[in-house]
């Protein structure tokens, strides 16, 4: 199964994206070999991800033609195995990351992971979107729907009342993959242990996956994450 991982992890987070811009009104197509989304996405989210390595079919010029068929002046692509030349083209690199998983199934859940809780009521969910717009001024709150559909889970760290720290997992391709970690203040070296000890505890023991670069990247592989691939942003500005 671990060498299906990385291939879900990807399938999940085009899953993910796809969610989300469908509860924006704004929804995409996931074909053979690529996620593609050829109107207005939500700020942070691209308009392309490839679900398959170029080599495979043969498929390099199918795929920089259905990238170029992108109508936006300005969109980002997510080329998920590393290995599209989109420099020649226009693109830079915005960033590059790693594809992470969280499999251990032995894991032991302590009986506090300080102050977590799943999201299920508006109140609480309104205060995890200005958490979450405190930290990412640049994003966009995220709608209600999300936060009834049966495989999305909003989680919150709450001090005093207030949301200090949040994340999103969302169950697709038999993984949970995690994304928007956030924490309102500092670097959290223990954020990504309470949300392994949340999960396990309260939702699954399905692999986390997800992806997280520099010290996130750091703080998640203290936590138990493994790195299982690695990825680049590619930002284009047709203007």
């Amino acid at each position: 199964m671990f060498k299906e991982i990385p291939k879900k992890a990807i399938l999940n987070n085009a899953s993910w994206c796809e969610a989300v811009c469908k509860s924006n009104r704004s929804p995409g197509e996931t074909l053979k070999m690529i996620w593609l989304n050829k109107n207005s996405v939500p700020p942070l989210y691209p308009n392309a991800i490839t679900l398959e390595p170029i080599s495979i079919n043969n498929n390099e010029k199918v795929m920089y033609r259905l990238i170029d068929s992108i109508p936006h002046d300005n969109f980002t692509v997510k080329d998920s195995y590393a290995d599209l030349d989109l420099a020649s083209n226009g693109f830079s690199i915005l960033f590059e990351a790693e594809w992470i998983v969280y499999s251990d199934l032995d894991y032991i859940t302590p009986k506090d992971y300080s102050g977590w809780k799943i999201i299920k009521n508006k109140v609480d969910f309104e205060k995890w979107n200005s958490a979450w717009l405190k930290k990412n001024s640049t994003g966009k709150e995220f709608t209600l729907s999300l936060l009834f559909d049966k495989d999305t889970h909003f989680l919150g760290r709450f001090l005093r009342g207030e949301i200090t720290n949040g994340a999103i997992l969302y169950k697709s391709n038999g993984v949970f993959g995690l994304s928007n970690a956030f924490s309102t203040t500092k670097i959290d070296n223990k954020m990504y242990q309470d949300i392994v000890c949340l999960t396990r505890k309260k939702i699954s023991l399905l692999p986390i996956v997800g992806y997280e670069r520099e010290m996130d990247l750091k703080s998640a592989i203290e936590a138990g994450f493994e790195s299982i691939g690695h990825f680049k942003v590619w930002s284009k500005n047709k203007i």
